[in-house]
């Protein structure tokens, strides 16, 4: 195991530490007498032992357990001193495991320059892990006491983004940490600086700016500042200064899901892509490319010249109902898709299949086996496993909804090791997570939930009249309001939840139980203009505010987008603003669209090269996936009867606010569930 973190900066003395923390310093040895004009400089120094990984230490000092020898250069001396510093040394005792060393220097009566280099070998041999140079004057017949500082000497670099996948369409401010270590891989901390230093690029100025180009000592705060616009990825770099010895992490931005969808969004390298679970295996459909949608596949029926799926099928064990997309395990990071089933017909239950999507081309990496195997919860009739996955960018963790409340999982590991404890609180088949709260927005058929996933406690909200079948989740991550849609009996009503101002229940519960939260500003809210389509399915932009919603149950389903507050509530919210299209028209195939039921399915996206914002939902039979132009929509001339409906004679296919886009593909969902309208 390697040590952590003993290179730093520490304080040396001559003949008398001026500092010896955690006894990692240089201590005198007492006062020298004058002889031909020169003094004796003694250095007591103090190697550490190896630290493991899960050491701390509070004042660490750069002496690094690496170290055997040094050498001390003296100004006005031709011959540098070098002495061992190993537990055979003459002039050095162990204790504790700590090395005390003692080192005499001749040095001239006056001002001196004294240059120390410590050494992973004896005799001034082998690599320098430490370096520093200190100007002192040493007076006769007394002792002389000289703090010195090393600087840790660079010999590799790592460098991590806190968040390397934020979502597209929000900017953000990442801090970005960059960890030198010294030759023998130990890590380089304070207070002295790092020699040399290292000089920090990024591959996108415009959309990934960094705040400093060069880090001189450990602990400089660093960040990068996303536009949050749709690129596909910026990579950062750090280079040691003066060498070609480097290292580097991706800013890989997502079309990350708010809400628990089925359908995930990505681009890479310019090209869009919806990823489609499905009973074949996960299906990745081009949508758009170099900011066009995909014209090609547009608009063409299913038949036995139907384009297949580009590329083919990713076939995963069982087959997924639902995938959400975050970046992948560090430190290469990437772009993944962690794909779960609701109700395997056969083979194993509870797992999560994990998609390396960066290349273009889906690649199955490993399967995670949880707990969730054991019972199942029930939702309208039909029963799952595992309820609903979202990527919790906070943690960098998978978030699913079992029978045991919500768990989490590190995508790095396939024995599925839980990155923090299950929370056991009431689950949502759809639920909405806020990675700037680290909170999950989870409406229940009973009640609504606020999950605090620090402390794992939960909220349940009291004194508001929202009580209803809310189904589904999802949240604005800037104003951190929720939404829910009411699944009976009318389909279009939902609450909005100013959880930002949300009052909690003091003193908090204790982890792993309940407390409660009143919002003055929530209310149940009713939409009319969506009459005969049963909207259940939604997704939540946190840049424009808007709402994309699709229908359930209904032939033909709808689609329609909701302007939603752009900042915190103030007062109970009723929408002003909305636009449907009540009935879509007929896939190219001549059929009525129906659209996914269970798992619910609704994303919003970017697409490079256009400002517009998107929504991508997919039929039953998996065989189109229905691309909505959401800024195009809420625009479109309204019905002369209702100013919510599009106008019946605009077609929004002709117009390109609604694009069909053919799968090849015609097996439907991987779980062919009975769940049912609550009547």
């Amino acid at each position: 195991m390697k040590r952590l973190a003993i290179a730093g900066a520490v304080v040396l003395a001559f003949a008398l530490a001026a500092c010896a923390q955690h006894g990692q310093g240089i201590t005198p040895s007492g006062p020298v007498p004058a002889a031909h004009g020169m003094g004796i400089a003694n250095f007591i120094i103090k190697v550490p032992k190896a630290a493991t990984t899960s050491s701390t230490n509070p004042n660490p000092n750069y002496i690094s357990a690496a170290t055997q020898s040094v050498t001390i250069t003296v100004s006005g001396v031709s011959t540098p001193t070098t002495v061992n510093l190993t537990p055979s040394s003459p002039n050095c005792s162990s204790s504790s495991g700590t090395l005390t060393c003692t080192a005499s220097v001749p040095a001239p009566i006056g001002s001196d320059t004294f240059t120390l280099t410590m050494f992973d070998k004896t005799n001034g041999a082998g690599n320098q892990l430490s370096t520093g140079t200190v100007t002192a004057t040493i007076n006769a017949g007394t002792t002389n006491n000289v703090p010195v500082i090393l600087n840790g000497v660079v010999a590799s670099v790592a460098v991590s983004l806190a968040n390397p996948a934020p979502a597209v369409g929000v900017s953000a401010t990442i801090p970005l940490t960059v960890t030198a270590m010294d030759a023998d891989g130990d890590t380089i901390v304070g207070p002295g600086n790092y020699t040399p230093t290292i000089a920090l690029s990024t591959s996108d100025s415009t959309n990934a700016a960094l705040s400093s180009t060069t880090v001189s000592a450990p602990g400089a705060a660093v960040t990068v500042t996303y536009s949050g616009a749709a690129i596909s990825s910026a990579t950062i770099t750090a280079t040691i200064t003066g060498t070609s010895t480097s290292a580097t992490t991706k800013l890989t931005p997502a079309n990350s899901q708010n809400g628990s969808g089925a359908v995930g969004v990505v681009t890479i390298g310019g090209t869009t892509y919806a990823e489609v679970p499905s009973a074949g295996g996960l299906l990745q459909i081009q949508i758009a490319s170099s900011g066009t949608i995909s014209a090609a596949r547009a608009l063409q029926p299913i038949a036995a010249a139907a384009p297949a799926p580009s590329p083919s099928p990713l076939v995963l064990t069982p087959a997924p109902d639902a995938c959400a997309i975050g970046p992948g395990p560090g430190p290469s990071y990437g772009i993944f898709a962690y794909c779960i089933t609701y109700n395997a017909p056969s083979g194993p239950q509870g797992i999560i299949n994990v998609v390396d999507l960066t290349s273009g081309t889906p690649t199955f990496v490993r399967s995670i086996t949880t707990d969730a195997s054991a019972s199942t919860v029930s939702f309208s009739g039909a029963y799952c496993y595992i309820c609903g996955v979202a990527w919790d960018g906070k943690d960098n963790a998978i978030i699913i909804s079992t029978a045991n409340g919500y768990e989490f999982y590190d995508p790095g590991t396939a024995s599925g090791k839980q990155v923090i404890a299950t929370i056991p609180a009431p689950i949502s088949e759809n639920f909405g997570y806020n990675s700037a709260t680290d909170q999950i927005w989870s409406p229940t058929y009973t009640e609504v939930d606020l999950v605090d996933v620090a402390s794992r406690t939960w909220y349940t909200l009291t004194g508001a009249s929202v009580s209803s079948d809310w189904d589904g989740g999802a949240v604005d991550s800037s104003t951190n309001i929720g939404m829910a849609v009411d699944e009976s009996p009318t389909y279009d009503s939902f609450v909005p939840l100013d959880s930002a101002n949300a009052i909690l229940s003091t003193p908090p519960p204790a982890a792993g139980t309940a407390g409660t939260f009143t919002d003055a500003n929530a209310n149940a809210t009713t939409t009319t203009s969506d009459a005969g389509c049963r909207s259940t399915a939604f997704a939540i932009d946190s840049t424009t505010h808007l709402a994309f919603l699709s229908g359930e149950f209904s032939t033909p389903d709808c689609v329609g987008v909701i302007q939603l507050p752009s900042a915190p509530l103030t007062a109970p919210f009723t929408p002003t603003t909305w636009m449907f299209i009540p009935a879509m028209p007929n896939t190219p195939d001549g059929n009525p669209f129906q659209s996914a039921d269970d798992p619910h399915v609704a994303m919003t996206f970017y697409i490079p090269g256009s400002s517009d914002l998107f929504g991508a939902i997919f039929n039953y039979t998996r065989s189109y996936v229905a691309v909505v132009d959401i800024t195009k929509l809420l625009a479109a001339p309204s019905s002369s009867t209702d100013p919510h409906q599009i106008s019946p004679t605009y077609d929004p296919v002709a117009n390109g606010v609604l694009f069909y886009i053919a799968t090849g593909y015609t097996g439907g969902p991987a779980t062919a569930r009975a769940h049912h309208a609550r009547e």
